[in-house]
C-alpha cells in the first residue's frame, strides 16, 4: 500500500514484511531514501537533552558469515569506502575498520582492535599488538613520513618530531 500524507494520520506505522521508500515507489532496501534533486539527507533530532542517536546493530549468533554494521560511501554503485565494526573476521574479531572498497576483510586502510591498538594500512588479517603500528604497501614505500617544517615549534612537545630540509629532530 502507498501511504500518502492524506491517509497516514497521526498513527503509528507498523510494518512487518515489505520496505519503505521515500521518494521511490520501488524501494530496494529496508528504508530507500532518493531525491531527485538537491541535497539527500536524513536527520535525527532529539528535542530534548537526550541524544539523538543513529544505531546500526547486527546479531550475534546464529548463522555463519560476516556480521557487519557498517556506513558504506558509493557514487553510483561503486562502493569507495566502508567504515564500521568487522564482527566476523577469523581470528581478528570486533574491529572498527575503515576500508577503501567494499569488503572489510579485502582492503583494511584503519584498523582499531578491542584493545585500542591501531594499525594504518598493516594489510589483510594483520592486527596492532602496539597503540600505533604503520605498514607500507612494499618495502620500499615510506611507512611514515615527517614533512618539512623549517620553522623551529616555540613549545615543542616531548615526543615530537620535525623534520627541517632533511635533518631529523626529537624533542625529549
Amino acid at each position: 500500500e502507498v501511504l500518502t500524507a492524506g491517509n497516514i494520520g497521526t498513527t503509528d506505522i507498523i510494518l512487518t514484511t515489505g520496505s519503505i521508500g521515500i521518494g521511490t515507489t520501488d524501494p530496494t532496501g529496508s528504508l530507500h531514501i532518493k531525491v531527485d534533486s538537491g541535497v539527500a539527507q536524513s536527520i535525527i533530532e532529539s528535542l530534548t537533552t537526550e541524544a539523538a542517536l543513529l544505531n546500526l546493530r547486527h546479531s550475534s549468533t546464529g548463522g555463519s558469515g560476516d556480521r557487519n554494521s557498517a556506513i558504506v560511501f558509493q557514487e553510483d554503485s561503486t562502493t569507495h569506502w566502508t567504515l564500521g565494526l568487522n564482527g566476523v573476521s577469523g581470528a581478528s574479531d570486533d574491529e572498527f575498520v575503515i576500508a577503501n572498497g567494499p569488503q572489510f576483510d579485502s582492503n583494511p586502510v584503519l584498523v582499531i582492535n578491542k584493545s585500542g591498538y591501531a594499525g594504518l594500512n598493516l594489510g589483510v588479517g594483520i592486527s596492532a599488538s602496539n597503540f600505533l603500528e604503520l605498514g607500507g604497501a612494499t618495502a620500499d614505500a615510506s611507512s611514515l613520513r615527517i614533512v618539512t617544517q623549517s620553522a623551529t615549534p616555540t613549545s615543542p612537545q616531548n615526543g615530537m618530531l620535525r623534520n627541517d630540509s632533511g635533518s631529523l629532530y626529537f624533542y625529549s
